[in-house]
């Protein structure tokens, strides 16, 4: 090489290379949505306390989750997509069965905590773990195995701390599942 730079992989600047129309929409609405691990379904919540799955395929709802009293506020897909998990307001976490028959599918467990719930997930690798972090703040790691059946608080909320607006905020596992991550706002000010 001379030295000179060569420009090969630029394309025509006007040339779009992402969707511009709508192809099709689900029927029935969510406020949030998730794929699950194949991207043939859609788990979606709604603020109603329910919650729905969609086939792709045929752009149908296949299951109707309802188990909660208030909104929704997470959907998750264990790795095997057999399983939904869905947090709520109502302070509960439920996790359902879709291999079940029948309608609604079947309750796996529910875990109830102590606030309404911001978010919450199934360990990347066991479907038995779970991370939830409640709306004040605090996250917890809950353990449905029953060697090691339990819940565990990975960090307290200071009560007296100087710092105001530090409550967490989202979790999130890594995928390796050697880590966990707690992200809360106020940060850096």
């Amino acid at each position: 090489m001379n030295g000179s730079l060569t420009l090969t992989t630029l394309g025509d600047p006007f040339n779009i290379t992402y969707p511009t129309a709508i192809q099709t929409s689900l029927d029935s609405g969510a406020s949030f949505a998730k794929f699950d691990k194949t991207g043939r379904f859609v788990a979606g919540g709604r603020p109603d306390g329910s919650a729905v799955v969609w086939d792709l395929d045929t752009k149908a709802p296949v299951r109707w989750l309802e188990g909660h009293v208030k909104g929704v506020t997470s959907v998750d897909w264990s790795r095997n997509s057999r399983y939904v998990l869905t947090s709520s307001k109502d302070w509960n976490v439920i996790v359902w069965d879709l291999a079940s028959e029948t309608e609604p599918p079947h309750r796996r467990t529910t875990v109830r905590f102590d606030a309404p719930i911001v978010t919450a997930s199934f360990h990347p690798r066991n479907s038995q773990i779970l991370l939830v972090l409640l709306g004040t703040g605090e996250a917890y790691l809950v353990d449905l195995r029953k060697e090691h059946r339990g819940r565990f608080e990975l960090c307290e909320v200071q009560e007296d701390s100087d710092e105001e607006g530090q409550t967490n905020r989202t979790a999130r596992s890594s995928k390796c599942s050697l880590h966990l991550y707690l992200a809360s706002e106020g940060c850096g000010e």
